[in-house]
């Protein structure tokens, strides 16, 4: 599992779609959801290879975002049966 931060202006850019969006593609189980300092907390559960094409998407972002930094970090494995967005 990937515990992913993604910080710039990524709320109120749909983000959380996009990254659904790719996640889905990709078969990758997890959550995305905004946090109050204004960071997307990601977390990722799915093949190396796929989590790490996932993870090249979200260094671009959807159109609007800017993203001015991600840190990926590689934890234990949780069950999660499908990508959701959290409120």
């Amino acid at each position: 599992m990937y515990y992913i931060l993604v910080s710039g202006k990524v709320q109120g850019v749909l983000f959380r779609k996009f990254a659904k969006d790719k996640a889905d593609t990709f078969g990758i189980h997890g959550y995305a959801k905004n946090l109050e300092n204004g960071k997307l907390e990601i977390c990722a559960v799915g093949s190396a290879n796929l989590l790490d094409r996932f993870v090249e998407y979200l260094k671009k972002g959807p159109p609007g975002a800017e993203v001015t930094d991600i840190m990926v970090k590689e934890r234990v494995d949780k069950p999660f049966r499908l990508f959701e967005i959290l409120y």
